[in-house]
């Protein structure tokens, strides 16, 4: 490789000289901005745990429903069978919103986007919601909007890092969603307490596999929110990691 020549930079206006030196990519996973910057803005690893808590507790619902359908109250099988419909659409809206939160426009301009994002896709809940005659579907999507959208308005990693953060918690999210519902809809699932007079008790409308078999849906729903949980887990670890070690290394963009 051959060196830059010290006579001819030299020659450069400054502007140029400024324009000319390489940019690093600091929202990237690997990135790393300078270190005054890494040793002013930490980040909030507690931030990351507690946005994990919801999680855990879900998959603790999913998991003693359908050990004990009856036990919290009659309809829970069908309101939870709701609740993992809508965290299809959720999916979809939060990478909408995570963007909204962090990009570089005025306050008011990431409010009018948040809202105007999560009204349209609020229609889809309120569908939802008429299907299964309830209100819980219309509910549960703004619980499990606000899930999603935790790490990043608890602030959990430094403003450099969030972008990466956000990518890497949305891409488990879809990961986790695909790997489960293949895996619980082909495998042998047992049945646990999800009895045939449970099911005849949810009042079920329609058809498919999670309204005709739904303790494969609570399964999947154990499986899915414990991932997600375990995902927030490690990310509280990696940033405590970056407090005392410091950031990962340039990736050489």
């Amino acid at each position: 490789m051959t060196p830059a020549c010290p006579v001819r930079s030299k020659l450069l206006p400054p502007a140029a000289r400024r324009s000319a030196r390489p940019r690093r990519a600091t929202w990237l996973p690997g990135a790393r901005p300078d270190a005054a910057a890494a040793t002013s803005d930490p980040g909030r690893p507690w931030a990351a745990l507690m946005a994990a808590l919801p999680d855990f507790s879900l998959a603790f619902v999913f998991l003693t429903t359908w050990l004990h359908p009856l036990e919290r109250r009659e309809l829970m099988v069908r309101d939870l069978t709701a609740l993992m419909l809508l965290e299809f659409v959720v999916m979809h809206s939060s990478m909408l919103m995570f963007f909204a939160v962090m990009t570089d426009e005025r306050k008011r301009t990431k409010v009018g986007i948040l809202l105007g994002g999560s009204l349209f896709y609020a229609l889809f809940a309120a569908a939802f919601a008429a299907a299964f005659h309830s209100w819980w579907p219309f509910l549960s999507f703004w619980l499990l909007t606000a899930n999603r959208l935790a790490s990043v308005l608890l602030g959990a990693a430094p403003d450099s890092r969030q972008r990466a953060l956000t990518l890497k918690t949305w891409v488990v999210s879809v990961s986790a969603y695909l790997f489960g519902t293949a895996l619980t809809a082909s495998a042998p699932i047992p049945a646990l307490g999800v009895t045939p007079e449970v099911i005849a008790r949810q009042h079920f409308s329609g058809g498919g596999l999670w309204i005709e078999e739904p303790w494969r849906c609570l399964a999947f729903g154990a499986l899915y929110f414990g991932i997600q949980g375990l995902s927030g887990t490690a990310d509280f670890f990696m940033l405590r990691h970056w407090q005392k070690k410091g950031p990962p290394g340039d990736i050489g963009v």
